[in-house]
């Protein structure tokens, strides 16, 4: 299991991804870029674009990108995305590979890609029943995503400044001092 921590991560989702691991008794290598959000957008005083989301590239996919074609072994990528939450820009379906210029290729697969909400939901309460979600989803987040994320629907947003809100000032006077993309 590989989990990349861009150093903004949601609270408690690093260890909810240790205790999976450890549940299933799946070795776990965390990464990390070499540099996080607020030294990328801090320099840049803007939030990530929504047409390009910049940040998912630089913080995860690179960084994934850049140790799985280092490595000797070959690797499958299992990714949480969905068909809904792509940009009209990704490239992103059920299965794709990534070619390294070395010749190496990573496939990805996507299981959850196409699933209607009826098998969605079921595959959730299977791993509910089994070992439980992450406890942000009963507070009222909608994502595991980074809290800096500019991407959030209301009731995330709503959620953060309830349970979180040290990190919901820091939001807003980062929203007030950086550029914001309609």
């Amino acid at each position: 299991v590989l989990y990349v921590d861009t150093g903004v991560e949601m609270p408690s989702i690093s260890e909810y991804v240790v205790r999976f691991a450890e549940y299933f008794q799946l070795p776990l290598k965390i990464l990390k870029s070499e540099k996080d959000f607020f030294q990328i957008f801090e320099a840049k005083k803007a939030f990530p674009s929504p047409a390009y989301r910049e940040c998912i590239w630089i913080l995860i996919n690179k960084t994934l990108d850049d140790y799985m074609f280092s490595q000797t072994e070959n690797f499958i990528l299992i990714r949480g995305g969905r068909a809904k939450q792509t940009t009209p820009n990704a490239k992103t379906q059920r299965f794709y590979t990534l070619k390294a210029t070395n010749g190496k290729e990573i496939t990805i697969f996507n299981p959850l890609f196409d699933l209607s909400e009826e098998a969605f939901e079921f595959y959730l309460s299977q791993l509910e029943e089994e070992f439980g979600l992450w406890e942000g989803y009963k507070k009222g987040f909608q994502r595991t995503c980074c809290w800096t994320c500019p991407f959030q629907k209301e009731e995330h947003y709503e959620a953060m400044k309830k349970h979180l809100p040290f990190l919901w000032e820091i939001l807003k006077r980062k929203a007030r001092e950086w550029k914001v993309y309609e």
